[in-house]
């Protein structure tokens, strides 16, 4: 039926892919200032939605985003940070996790650098920034800069264990969009399974791809569930755990922090609004330390 709130609807939906697509413009502009910035030792990989968006798994009017995540090896993160610095560049945040900052640009101000020198925490399975490197291509096509692009079987486990690492149910929904559209890209669901359980993510796994089966219904996703979980019955049991975790009924304070921690004694879960407030308070020291490390390395 068509009328004037169809048009406006019809405009609205329009622009916004516009907008979208315009960021992933963004993001390869940002790409290309860092990768100059980093020097030519420096080997950068774009991941998660900038490379989504460039490989056209998930089309780019598609895919929204609010930061670049790029991942470098050959210097020091504290090196990269300084380097990054005198192009411009601004520290926004350095989270607890190991091997990881984000900054900001000035000429991008509303996207995002989060630059990464650890693939992925301790404890999250064997998935390193090795492995993500090896067999890698070279290209200098997809963002007009010199870049390595990991494998197509590799995109999808990192794809899986970024969810593992958000405690699945923390994850952002466009993250179940990236792996329902990566997984139908490959389109082996044997041996996407078999890479998991070498990268000890066969726990977690079924759990991402249950959690993204939830929100996607993807039929690619609901047979690589099958090979990773040959049982119906612990098929649901997963499905009726995730349903659990995020259903809206869990809103009080302790509910919340033991998700957050994944941790059921009183004691972990009292860890978190500790880790909240050291966070605050060293943010100060935290910043210096990054900035001076390896700062003469480059001279």
């Amino acid at each position: 039926m068509c009328g004037p709130n169809s048009d406006r609807t019809l405009h609205a939906a329009t622009a916004q892919q516009l907008a979208t697509w315009a960021r992933h413009t963004q993001a390869k502009k940002l790409v290309q200032m860092a990768i100059s910035a980093l020097g030519s030792e420096a080997r950068a990989m774009p991941l998660k939605g900038a490379l989504i968006g460039a490989l056209n798994i998930v089309p780019p009017a598609q895919r929204k985003m609010r930061d670049v995540d790029l991942m470098i090896m050959g210097i020091g993160l504290g090196q990269a940070v300084h380097r990054l610095g005198k192009a411009g560049f601004t520290i926004t945040d350095i989270p607890w996790s190991h091997g990881y900052v984000s900054l900001r640009h000035p000429e991008h101000d509303t996207l995002w650098l989060d630059l990464h020198t650890v693939a992925m925490p301790l404890g999250f399975g064997r998935l390193t920034r090795c492995y993500m490197f090896e067999g890698a291509e070279v290209d200098e096509q997809l963002f007009g800069a010199r870049i390595h692009v990991p494998a197509r079987l590799k995109l999808v486990a990192h794809l899986v264990a970024n969810i593992v690492k958000d405690r699945v149910v923390y994850a952002y929904p466009h993250a179940a969009i990236d792996l329902a559209a990566a997984v139908t890209s490959f389109g082996d669901p044997h041996t996407i399974a078999r890479e998991l359980r070498q990268l000890s993510l066969s726990h977690g796994g079924v759990l991402a791809v249950t959690w993204a089966l939830r929100h996607t219904e993807a039929p690619a996703l609901a047979e690589l569930l099958e090979v990773m979980e040959p049982d119906p019955r612990k098929r649901d049991l997963h499905l009726t755990h995730v349903r659990r975790l995020v259903s809206d009924d869990r809103d009080d304070l302790w509910s919340r922090l033991k998700g957050r921690t994944g941790a059921d004694n009183l004691w972990l879960r009292g860890l978190a609004p500790v880790a909240g407030a050291a966070s605050v308070l060293t943010w100060p020291a935290r910043q210096r330390w990054l900035l001076t490390r390896n700062r003469g390395d480059d001279v």
